[in-house]
């Protein structure tokens, strides 16, 4: 809907693609700069619009190249660029960011900390493991996240993604009751109040 929005009411009023190819870029990169500015009061925030926006740019001009490349390594290219952008938005800082990524880079990663481990602690799962594998109860969590990884990765990558899928999607008789079940376990998971990502702007 964002997306939409900045598209209908920044993007083309500024003449969209309808001018020149220089232009075109222009607006390209004065949405994505925007939407920096938009998410939050924060140079890191800036600095992950124009990143975007310069690789938009950059996807343009560069895209019967790009579409000549294996779907694989076109796919990983995206996947690399967006794991390093998005460090810039959440991290607390510019510094804080590089400090991230210098860590990536050397590979010194440390162990993972036990409040993202406990991210994935579910009491439903700990029923299932004290149920048929009473014996790793001790490091539950740690499997859990190692087999919603597993899951997320095989649906990412084997699966049509979530818009081609509501868009082939057709109701049913069971939808709502599925949704309904769905909602109804959120409800119930919940563990906390999470901090609003936009109470900065």
């Amino acid at each position: 809907m964002r997306t939409l929005s900045f598209r209908e009411q920044t993007y083309i009023p500024l003449g969209g693609n309808r001018k020149s190819v220089v232009r075109t870029y222009v607006n390209i990169f004065i949405v994505f700069l925007l939407s920096g500015f938009w998410h939050g009061a924060g140079w890191t925030f800036i600095l992950w619009g124009i990143m975007h926006g310069l690789a938009q740019m950059l996807e343009r001009i560069l895209k019967k190249y790009w579409l000549k490349l294996h779907p694989a390594f076109s796919w990983l290219m995206a996947f690399g660029f967006v794991n390093v952008a998005w460090i810039y938005f959440r991290a607390e800082s510019i510094t804080d960011a590089h400090i991230i990524l210098s860590k990536m880079l050397s590979f010194h990663f440390g162990a993972i900390s036990s409040e993202m481990v406990a991210v994935f602690a579910q009491p439903e799962w700990m029923l299932l493991w004290s149920k048929f594998a009473p014996g790793v109860l001790e490091t539950y969590n740690n499997i859990n996240m190692v087999l919603y990884f597993a899951v997320a990765a095989v649906m990412v990558l084997a699966f049509p993604n979530a818009k081609y899928v509501a868009e082939k999607c057709t109701s049913k008789r069971s939808t709502p009751f599925l949704v309904s079940l769905l909602l109804t376990w959120c409800i119930f998971s919940f563990t906390g109040v999470s901090t609003f990502l936009y109470f900065n702007f």
